[in-house]
């Protein structure tokens, strides 16, 4: 992989990390529940983009 792909990769990693991580934000204002399916869900497939992310930087 390019340095350029690599960049763009990381680029989209990081935005999707921002957006998952407002979305789970604004569900724990809205449920009041951190223990809420939604929220759950959201949470470990932010927990899965990190893990991407970091092993991306990591090349």
């Amino acid at each position: 992989m390019t340095s350029i792909n690599s960049n763009e990769n990381l680029n989209t990693l990081e935005k999707r990390i921002k957006f998952l991580r407002a979305k789970m934000h604004k569900l724990i204002e809205t449920k009041g529940d951190i223990s809420a399916p939604e929220i759950i869900e959201i949470s470990q497939i932010l927990d899965k983009v990190l893990v991407q992310y970091l092993k991306q930087k990591s090349v």
